[in-house]
């Protein structure tokens, strides 16, 4: 079960901004495995910001935010740490390449 939802905007005449959430609930489909997860069920939510500046025809350059949160129905351990929650923070800049299309004939 998943809901997601994106809005876009141009902000400026080289600028494009966009708004993305979503969540999903996610429940095991196999019987546990001995070394495994022993969880049933986990929420996975997320949020994220994107600004676009656009650089002639063929580069942009891209400034990225994204937040997200999983949560499990028991405790986990991930990474050393114990707990039922997991928030990731991850930030983005990047220049993007899209060249003029070829013809192959």
């Amino acid at each position: 079960q998943i809901a997601h939802l994106t809005v876009r905007r141009p902000i400026a005449r080289t600028y494009d901004a966009s708004v993305e959430g979503g969540f999903s609930h996610n429940k095991r489909l196999q019987p546990q495995v001995v070394d495994g997860s022993t969880a049933e069920s986990y929420n996975e939510g997320f949020a994220s910001v994107v600004v676009r500046k656009h650089m002639g025809r063929t580069f942009d350059i891209i400034g990225a935010y994204r937040f997200s949160e999983i949560e499990f129905n028991v405790p986990q351990t991930l990474g050393g740490a114990t707990g039922r929650i997991s928030r990731r923070n991850i930030g983005t800049i990047a220049v993007e390449w899209h060249p003029k299309a070829i013809r192959i004939e």
